[in-house]
């Protein structure tokens, strides 16, 4: 890699550290930068962490209503174990009109200021995934394929959920092959094809 600047050229050499390497780019680009540890930002973001979490702690402690949580757990490619706790409450009711659209749901983030901050919507369809199972176990039918297995979805914590998957998902692979072709039939797929 090689930087250009007024008359000064940096270039790391192949074999050198690459934390060297970043502290003399950065000195050069601004001579009074110092760089500080890696121990120093570890410390300064446990300082910031036990600050939030006395905070969350004494916000927890005086709300008055339960709380439910959810958690989820992995390791990484370094064998190091992690665990996510998400802890859900109510503090606050807020009426959403129908209809219970993707529009409405935005106008009460944009409401609520949370547009910008969100990470993951997850929604319960309940009243929707009965007409996917109707349009599904009718394609089944049209195709005069016996429709008694359920569906599931992998998991990778269950050894052989993608076993179980593949082997009822190949008994209907008629039915998806009807359904995604008539999914390319239908009026809307060609107005999302063609920018409409």
């Amino acid at each position: 890699m090689t930087l250009e600047g007024d008359e000064k050229i940096f270039m790391p050499s192949t074999g050198s550290n690459p934390a060297i390497g970043f502290r003399d780019f950065a000195s050069s680009l601004q001579i009074l930068f110092k760089m500080v540890s890696h121990n120093t930002i570890k410390d300064d973001i446990m300082k910031i962490f036990e600050f939030e979490k006395g905070k969350m702690s004494s916000y927890l402690e005086k709300l008055e209503t339960r709380m439910a949580i959810t958690t989820d757990m992995w390791t990484s490619n370094q064998k190091k174990g992690y665990m996510a706790i998400t802890v859900h409450y109510i503090d606050e009711f807020v009426y959403v009109p129908p209809p219970h659209t993707k529009e409405v749901l935005f106008d009460v983030l944009l409401d609520w200021n949370m547009d910008r901050k969100l990470s993951t919507i997850t929604v319960d369809n309940c009243s929707t995934t009965p007409s996917r199972v109707e349009k599904f176990e009718d394609a089944a039918r049209q195709l005069r394929l016996p429709c008694n297995k359920k569906l599931c979805l992998d998991c990778k914590t269950q050894w052989n959920s993608t076993y179980l998957m593949l082997s009822i998902a190949i008994t209907y692979k008629d039915v998806f092959l009807h359904l995604k072709q008539r999914e390319n039939l239908s009026p809307q797929c060609h107005q999302k094809k063609n920018g409409i």
